[in-house]
C-alpha cells in the first residue's frame, strides 16, 4: 500500500487523518498524507488490513479517562519483589521444588560426610589397627560415595521435573496474558518481540531458576550442619568453621557481585538482542542487499557480538573470584582448624582421627559454597527476567476481569459499519495519543485512515478491536472486527493449530470441525492449496503452506472478514 496521496485517495472512499493529540489540529479531518489504514466496510466486519506504521509514546503518563479504568500493567509488578514472583511461579510445583531441595541437601551432606569419613579413615588405618576396626568405616565411606551420586541424581531429575513443569504452565499462562491485555497488544503493533517473552524469556529463567534458586537453601543447611558437627565433635575448632561459613556465603557472593558489576545481566539482554537483530536482519536480507546497508548492518551484529562477548568474560572473571573467595576461605580454615585442635590432639583429648574429620569438611564445603556464589551473581539476571514476565500478569493470583477485551458497542439500529464519534484514546496511565476523529463508512465503501507514524492509527485499531476503551467519545462497529498484520506468524504444528490459534477456547466451547475449518481456508483462497497436500490435515502438513498465507488464515477467520 503506498503512502502517497494518490492511492488511498483511489482505494478507498472516505479519508480520515489522524494526528497526535499534542498537534494544532487534533480533529480529524478529509486530508492526504502519511501511511494509511483501509477499514474496508464491504461486509459486516468493521476493521481490516494493517498497513500503519506503530505508535510511538506521547507524552509523559498522566491521569487519564483511560488510565483511570485500568491500571497500568507495567508498575504495579515491578514493585513485587523476585522473591514473591518466583515463589508464585513454583507454587504449583512446591511439592517436587521442596522435595528437590531436601535431597539436593542430603547429596551436599553425603558429599561432605564422605570427605569427613576418608579423612577418618585415612588416619586410623595409619595407625594399622586390626581390620575388623575399619570396616564400618570403610563400609561408610562405600555408602556414602554411592549415596551422594544416587541423590545427586535423583535431585537433579526433581528439580528439572518441578522447573520444565512451572515453565510449561507459564508458557502457557504467557501466551494467554499477552493475548488479553492491551499492553502487549501495543507491544505487538509496535512491532516488540512478544514472542520474545514466550519463548527466549522463558528459556532464560530455564537455565537460571537451577542454578540461582536451590544452590542458596544447600549452601545454607550444609553450614549449619557443619557447624553443629564441629561443635559435636571439636568444639575448639568452631571459629574456623564459621568464619568458612561467613566467608562462604557472604564474602565469596559479595566479591562476585562487585567483579561482576551486572555483566551476567548484560550478557542475557545483549545475547537477547544480538538474536533479534540477526533474526530481523535475515527476514530483511533481500531489502538489505538492494538498498547496500548490508555491511553495515553486519558491521552493527558483530559490534554487538563482541559487547556480548566482553560482558561473558566479565562475567566469567567475577565467577573465578568468587570461587577463588570460597576456596581460600575454606583452605585457609582448614588450616585454622588444624591449629585450634593442635592442642587437644596434643593433650589426648580430641582423636587425631576426629580432628582430621574437621579439617577435611571444611575443604569440601568449597563446592556449595562456589554454587552459592554463582547463585548469588546470577540472580540479578534472572530478577530482570522475572520482573519482565511479571509485567505480563502471568503470575497474577487470579485474572483481572479489566484486562480482557472491552465490549464494543454496535451502531445505533444495528447499521453495519464503522462509526466513530469525536474519538481520543490512551494507553493506560499515558496522556491521549489522538482526540477528535470522527468518520462512519458502511458497507460498500472503504474507510482510510492516514497519519504520520506515531499518529494512533494502530492505537485506533486497538479501540476498534476491543482491546482499549476510548478516552473519550464513541467508537461503534456492528459486526465483527478484524485484524490482519503485515507480517504473520507461522507456528511449527498443524494447519489445524495455527487456525485454532484465531478462535481462543472459553466456557467450553467446542472446537471447531474440519467442514468450519475448510470454510475458513475457502474464505482466504487456500482450500485448493490444502487440498493438494499429501497429508491433508495431518502434522506433517504444514511445512508445504506459506507461512504468511496461513498465518493470515489463522488470525482471520474468528474476527469477521477482513
Amino acid at each position: 500500500m503506498s503512502p502517497t496521496t494518490s492511492a488511498p485517495a483511489r482505494l478507498a472512499d472516505v479519508l480520515v487523518r489522524v494526528v497526535p493529540a499534542t498537534a494544532a489540529a487534533p480533529t480529524a479531518r478529509r486530508a492526504a498524507g502519511g501511511a494509511a489504514v483501509l477499514l474496508p466496510t464491504d461486509a459486516p466486519a468493521g476493521a481490516g488490513n494493517s498497513a500503519a506504521d506503530a505508535d510511538a509514546p506521547n507524552g509523559a503518563p498522566t491521569d487519564s479517562p483511560a488510565a483511570g479504568n485500568r491500571p497500568a500493567a507495567g508498575p504495579g509488578h515491578t514493585t513485587r519483589g523476585a522473591a514473591r514472583l518466583l515463589a508464585a511461579l513454583l507454587a504449583p510445583v512446591r511439592g517436587k521444588f521442596a522435595a528437590a531441595a531436601f535431597v539436593g541437601t542430603l547429596a551436599a551432606v553425603f558429599a561432605v560426610a564422605l570427605s569427613g569419613l576418608s579423612g577418618w579413615l585415612i588416619i586410623r588405618a595409619s595407625e594399622q589397627p586390626p581390620i575388623l576396626y575399619l570396616l564400618t568405616a570403610i563400609v561408610g565411606v562405600r555408602f556414602f560415595g554411592i549415596g551422594r551420586a544416587v541423590f545427586r541424581y535423583w535431585e537433579r531429575l526433581l528439580l528439572h521435573d518441578a522447573v520444565f513443569a512451572a515453565l510449561t504452565r507459564l508458557r502457557g499462562r504467557l501466551w494467554e496474558s499477552l493475548s488479553r491485555r492491551a499492553l502487549s497488544l501495543r507491544r505487538l503493533l509496535q512491532g516488540g518481540n512478544v514472542l520474545g517473552t514466550v519463548i527466549d524469556d522463558v528459556d532464560t529463567v530455564r537455565d537460571l531458576m537451577p542454578r540461582v534458586v536451590l544452590p542458596p537453601v544447600t549452601a545454607l543447611a550444609v553450614s549449619v550442619l557443619a557447624v553443629g558437627a564441629t561443635g559435636v565433635l571439636v568444639p575448639a575448632a568452631l571459629p574456623a568453621v564459621i568464619g568458612a561459613a561467613l566467608s562462604g556465603l557472604l564474602l565469596a557472593p559479595a566479591a562476585a557481585l562487585w567483579g561482576d558489576r551486572k555483566s551476567a545481566a548484560g550478557e542475557q539482554s545483549l545475547r537477547s538482542g544480538v538474536l533479534r537483530r540477526v533474526t530481523a536482519a535475515l527476514d530483511a536480507r533481500a531489502e538489505l542487499h538492494a538498498n547496500g546497508v548490508a555491511p553495515r548492518v553486519l558491521d552493527g551484529l558483530l559490534a554487538e557480538d563482541r559487547e556480548a562477548t566482553r560482558a561473558s568474560q566479565r562475567s566469567a572473571w567475577a565467577d573465578g573470584l568468587g570461587h577463588a573467595v570460597a576456596t581460600a576461605a575454606c583452605g585457609t580454615a582448614a588450616l585454622v582448624a588444624a591449629w585450634l585442635a593442635g592442642p587437644g590432639v596434643l593433650a589426648a583429648q580430641v582423636a587425631p582421627a576426629t580432628a582430621a574429620v574437621v579439617v577435611l569438611l571444611l575443604l569440601a564445603l568449597v563446592e556449595p559454597y562456589a554454587a552459592m556464589t554463582t547463585a548469588v551473581r546470577q540472580f540479578p539476571a534472572l530478577r530482570a527476567v522475572m520482573r519482565r514476565v511479571g509485567e505480563s500478569g502471568a503470575l497474577d493470583g487470579g485474572r483481572d476481569a479489566g484486562e480482557g477485551l472491552q465490549a464494543v458497542p454496535g451502531r445505533a439500529g444495528g447499521s453495519p459499519g464503522v462509526e466513530l464519534v469525536d474519538l481520543a484514546a490512551a494507553w493506560p496511565g499515558g496522556s491521549a495519543v489522538f482526540s477528535g476523529v470522527d468518520a462512519v463508512a458502511g458497507p460498500g465503501c472503504w474507510l482510510a485512515v492516514t497519519g504520520p507514524s506515531g499518529s494512533g492509527k494502530s492505537t485506533l485499531l486497538s479501540v476498534l478491536l476491543g482491546f482499549l476503551p476510548p478516552a473519550s467519545g464513541h467508537a461503534n462497529v456492528t459486526g465483527r472486527a478484524a485484524w490482519c498484520p503485515q507480517e504473520a506468524h507461522l507456528f511449527d504444528s498443524t494447519i489445524r493449530g495455527n487456525l485454532l490459534l484465531g478462535r481462543p477456547s472459553a466456557n467450553g466451547a467446542p472446537a471447531p470441525g474440519d467442514d468450519e475449518l475448510e470454510a475458513v481456508l475457502a474464505a482466504v483462497g487456500l482450500s485448493a492449496l490444502v487440498g493438494r497436500l499429501p497429508g491433508g490435515w495431518t502434522p506433517g502438513s504444514v511445512p508445504a503452506v506459506p507461512s504468511s498465507a496461513a498465518a493470515s488464515a489463522s488470525a482471520w477467520p474468528w474476527r469477521g472478514p477482513c
